[in-house]
């Protein structure tokens, strides 16, 4: 069986992930990317922690995925996000992502931004079997289903900034303008890498604060965070059966 890679950005975030690993092998990799390889319910899994934002997130994605000969059978981005209010998912919940909107690519101006597909410059040009990609990147079917399966959601549209709402003015002028639920730091960078290396993508996160909200003493992390273990651990046992 082909090993999953779950690409997180702090030990913080992987802990709870880290503590259900078994056989468990640390390497430090190329750029001081560090790697917990060993198995999640039965199955190879690597814990790469890649970096915070979008650029951190690419280069140490990419770096995991390379020291991996034989592949990947989906790389995850995992870790904490907020939530966008108004859309109706708890703090402390685990979702699922359909989609990541990039929020910081394009023309900008002070009537706001142009997208990348507008002005035509796409990320990762069309292939004989994939379209463009754009400002939007695709999860894959089959492993969000899982998911979704595991955690009992409905996919959602995630959204990726390297710079995260610091008021809910600004949060609720994301939301409108990338009808995005759920936002983060790394998720569209992550699905970008994977799509160069030829490797499904899937992105899995707990919402630990409303996005806008940066008093951390009202944020919940570390029971969301071992809830996202628990999904993370149910899908691959039936992924594995």
């Amino acid at each position: 069986m082909m090993p999953v890679l779950l690409a997180c950005a702090t030990e913080l975030e992987a802990q709870p992930v880290l503590e259900r690993l078994q056989e468990t092998e640390t390497h430090e990799l190329t750029g001081g990317v560090t790697v917990h390889r060993g198995r999640l319910a039965g199955v190879p899994c690597d814990l790469a922690i890649v970096g915070v934002g979008k650029a951190a997130a690419a280069a140490g994605t990419a770096v995991a995925l390379a020291s991996q000969p034989s592949g990947y059978s989906v790389c995850v981005s995992i870790g904490l996000a907020g939530v966008y209010t108004g859309e109706f998912v708890p703090v402390g919940a685990t979702v699922v992502a359909a989609e990541d909107v990039d929020l910081d690519g394009g023309a900008l101006n002070t009537s706001g931004r142009t997208s990348l597909e507008t002005i035509g410059l796409a990320r990762l040009p069309a292939t004989r079997t994939s379209e463009a990609v754009y400002d939007l990147i695709e999860t894959d079917r089959a492993w969000r289903e899982r998911f979704a399966a595991s955690s009992g959601v409905v996919p959602l549209r995630f959204a990726t900034s390297d710079a995260v709402s610091a008021d809910l003015d600004t949060a609720e002028a994301r939301r409108v303008a990338s009808e995005a639920a759920i936002e983060s730091m790394e998720g569209h960078a992550v699905g970008l890498t994977a799509a160069r290396f030829g490797v499904p993508f899937a992105e899995v996160r707990a919402v630990s604060n409303a996005a806008g909200v940066r008093d951390k003493d009202a944020w919940q992390i570390r029971g969301p965070l071992r809830k996202l273990a628990t999904v993370l651990e149910a899908t691959l046992k039936a992924y594995a059966s």
